[in-house]
């Protein structure tokens, strides 16, 4: 018999689980043989209801305390293979008693606080390196040129990545 303290510990890192995966654009249909596969090796009932671009799951079994979970599909997402990796990696050392069931859900939450890009500022250098080296090579253009390009290009990509991160600053520089 698990006791009830076990069971919220399991409940938590499947729904510790699921938030990254959704994060790095994982399917509806990944999520639920994800969960379900998880929640069938901890013992954890689970109960999936699938809508129309709707993924809900109800863990537990306790009356009134069961906990819900419930996904829309967003559409079109690009899938980060790099993210679902780190997640199916954390669920295989903890499926397989490597790691603390605690550790693992404070890494999930690591994982989401993160942006899905490993450094957006390396990629935000490498956008302004190339924007800077198609000006200098389409359009012969000067080095003063290519300084502004190289420049401008980067304080854009800085300004978007602050957007994304920040909605009332977004709000600010789209109105």
């Amino acid at each position: 018999l698990i006791s009830p303290a076990a069971e919220t510990d399991r409940e938590n890192f499947l729904i510790a689980m699921t938030r990254p995966l959704v994060m790095y654009g994982a399917t509806l249909n990944m999520l639920e043989d994800k969960l379900l596969a998880v929640a069938r090796h901890f013992n954890v009932k689970v109960t999936v209801v699938r809508k129309s671009g709707e993924f809900s799951c109800v863990l537990g079994d306790y009356g009134n305390l069961r906990r819900k979970i419930k996904v829309c599909d967003r559409g079109r997402r690009t899938l980060r293979h790099i993210g679902v990796v780190e997640v199916d990696s954390i669920v295989f050392d903890v499926t397989h008693d490597n790691v603390a069931m605690k550790d693992a859900v404070e890494a999930l939450g690591n994982m989401e606080k993160r942006s899905p890009l490993k450094n957006p500022f390396l990629h935000v250098a490498c956008a302004s390196a190339l924007s800077a080296l198609i000006c200098m090579h389409a359009f012969q253009a000067t080095g003063r040129e290519v300084l502004y390009t190289l420049l401008s290009t980067f304080m854009l990509c800085v300004v978007h990545l602050l957007c994304k991160r920040a909605g009332m600053l977004a709000a600010a520089f789209l109105a």
